[in-house]
């Protein structure tokens, strides 16, 4: 299968990755941040993917992680695993060293960081080891240590016209992969969860994506009631619900969805809680506007489900929060929609917004969709129905 309407959608050039940089030590200034430290491995890519192409690989070792070390003016420089430099070499447009030069490299800014001030970002899932290994080299000479991500999670999460697009596409691919799984469980033949995420993730990838932003989480009959299961062996049946969790990656960009679906004849409260879901989420965006706080929008989803009666089976009717911040990364650290948060929306961002219900012995359900903030509202990028009985 060809891509979905022949063209292909150009990644981020090096232009933006330029201007993001100077953006980035336009707010280090502002902040009163000498040094920017970025971090990230194979699962959390954005922080480093955001100024440079480059995705770690998969492992245990240093093969998954990357580093980024920024000053206020200048080209940064990304360390990598020796066994990725050269892969790192090819993709960078400023210079790509290995992790055995990371400590020198260090050593030889301190005397310019002279009671400076150092942030990182990634510190939260950052190695214990590689932790020691930055501070180390800095700490002489007074310099001070801060997380950064007041620094860059606002900057991240507006996104450019050139990101937009490649998360529209993201977009596009995952009604391909919804198309896929529709397909697996209404034809004759018996699947299991796992074939049925297969054959999803290889439609994604036929129609000229990246494969799925996650491994699909496909929760049949009992597994649909809960809140977060792999798929697994067990055989999708006739006349039972369906839980699907999962999204589409197209270049850097990934999109992440979730919706319920009945599969023939089931009980009518299988049908109402997707139903419930579904209203609370597009009462959630509807409301979207520029301005809004992250609090005032997750108030929205929060209190239709609990008008709707279930705030026993909903977590985020109990407070747990309804959306997060999405773009390279299925999780971006803003805006984060929960209680009492006073980020603020603006133009551009990119939100996950969500409305979950779970009720043990019976089924359960998550509605999840993408959208970008716009000046008239909400602009759904995952368009799919949001009410399924296949």
């Amino acid at each position: 299968m060809s891509p979905l309407d022949g063209t292909v959608v150009p990644p981020i050039q090096a232009s933006e990755y330029k201007q993001r940089t100077s953006r980035i030590q336009e707010a280090m200034g502002e902040h009163g941040v000498d040094a920017l430290i970025l971090y990230s491995d194979s699962v959390r890519c954005s922080n480093v993917r955001y100024v440079v192409d480059f995705w770690p690989i998969d492992g245990y070792s240093d093969i998954a992680m990357a580093v980024v070390v920024m000053l206020r003016e200048g080209a940064p420089t990304l360390f990598v695993s020796e066994m990725n430099l050269l892969w790192a070499q090819e993709t960078a447009w400023f210079e790509a060293l290995s992790f055995s030069e990371l400590t020198s490299h260090l050593v030889s800014l301190r005397n310019q960081l002279r009671r400076g001030k150092v942030a990182i970002s990634g510190l939260s899932f950052m190695p214990v080891a590689l932790h020691e290994a930055i501070r180390g080299p800095l700490s002489l000479n007074n310099v001070s240590f801060s997380v950064a991500e007041p620094l860059m999670a606002p900057i991240k999460a507006r996104k450019s016209p050139a990101e937009m697009a490649l998360l529209r596409r993201a977009g596009e691919l995952t009604v391909v992969g919804l198309d896929a799984i529709r397909d697996a469980v209404t034809d004759s033949s018996e699947k299991t969860e796992l074939e049925v995420a297969a054959q999803a993730s290889a439609a994604m990838y036929e129609a000229g994506g990246d494969g799925p932003a996650m491994h699909l989480q496909i929760q049949s009959g009992p597994h649909s009631a809960y809140n977060n299961i792999r798929s697994t062996d067990r055989v999708v049946g006739q006349n039972e619900s369906l839980l699907i969790e999962g999204g589409a990656r197209y270049g850097a960009y990934v999109t992440d969805i979730a919706r319920g679906a009945t599969i023939g004849e089931v009980d009518p409260r299988q049908v109402e809680i997707i139903e419930v879901a579904a209203a609370a989420l597009e009462a959630g965006c509807d409301a979207v506007r520029p301005g809004m706080t992250a609090g005032e929008l997750n108030s929205v989803i929060e209190g239709a489900l609990v008008d709707a009666g279930y705030a026993q089976y909903s977590a985020e009717a109990r407070g747990y929060g309804t959306g997060h911040g999405t773009g390279v990364d299925i999780e971006e650290e803003e805006p984060w929609i929960r209680p009492g948060s006073s980020f603020l929306l603006e133009e551009g961002m990119t939100i996950a917004l969500k409305a979950s219900i779970f009720i043990p012995g019976l089924a359960g359900v998550r509605v999840e969709d993408d959208v970008f903030v716009t000046a008239s509202g909400a602009d759904v990028y995952t368009p799919y129905p949001r009410v399924l009985a296949w």
